[in-house]
């Protein structure tokens, strides 16, 4: 385990400045890349013992703390804390090869391929539930499916090309129209995939219908691009790709091109 030398740090406290190092031991590690620098504002000797404070929190662990403390005039100081992150690196064992002697090479390079996942909702009007599809609201159905929807009695009674109807009679000729009579809205679940790989490619088009790769699609569903870009982690640049799973019946694709 990596150890942060606390004990032997230098420390040196001369006049205006107060300053101490906590470094970690340079063998079997190696930087992340990832240095952070923050400062703080505030009385002098306050600032020595939260510096302190803050070295002994993060002892044993795999940062190296510079913390300085310099008075400033009106009796204020500042107190500036710069960290480095290392990680522990870890040697890969050679095997023996199968049937003689000499050592297997290591494996190539992986592709370093991450999929994360994630899920959001939103509530909808009952009426565009998937269910009713395929309804036309214009007609006297789908009136009659509205004010129900909408609160209305099934006994109620409205007019329609001169002649009285009564709701629930009307709203019972479309399929599933139980569904209004239970609950006025519905949960939509939106699921975002994102894909982060070594891949150096291009990014997919916008809001074409996609078919990602290493992600499972469910029948009567599929995946929609929503475009990505590159990002840098530790000093390697890394393609990200993000895909939103579709609703029941898929996205359309006279909508979204293919």
């Amino acid at each position: 385990m990596i150890e942060l030398n606390i004990t032997k740090a230098p420390v040196e406290q001369a006049g205006r400045t107060w300053s101490r190092t906590a470094p970690v031991k340079l063998e079997g590690v190696e930087s992340t890349g990832v240095s952070n620098e923050y400062t703080y504002a505030g009385g002098f000797d306050a600032l020595v013992e939260y510096a302190q404070e803050y070295i002994n929190a993060n002892a044993g662990k795999t940062l190296q703390v510079t913390a300085t403390v310099r008075r400033e005039a009106g009796g204020m100081a500042q107190l500036t804390l710069s960290t480095t992150a290392y990680k522990e690196v870890v040697e890969e064992e050679e095997e023996p090869e199968e049937g003689g002697g000499g050592t297997v090479a290591p494996p190539e390079e992986e592709t370093g391929t991450e999929v994360s996942i994630e899920v959001s909702g939103s509530v909808e009007d009952i009426l565009c539930h998937p269910r009713f599809r395929n309804v036309n609201f214009d007609t006297m159905a789908g009136i009659a499916l509205q004010k129900l929807a909408r609160g209305a009695d099934p006994e109620e009674e409205f007019e329609w090309g001169g002649l009285t109807f009564k709701v629930g009679e009307q709203a019972a000729n479309v399929d599933g129209w139980e569904l209004v009579t239970r609950a006025s809205s519905y949960y939509v679940p939106h699921v975002v995939a994102t894909i982060t790989d070594n891949g150096r490619g291009g990014v997919e088009t916008v809001f074409t219908i996609s078919n990602p790769p290493g992600l499972s699609t469910p029948g009567g569903y599929n995946w929609l691009s929503m475009g990505g870009g590159m990002q840098t982690v530790g000093g390697k640049r890394r393609r990200v790709r993000k895909y939103m799973l579709s609703g029941p019946g898929g996205w359309d694709p006279e909508i979204y091109a293919v």
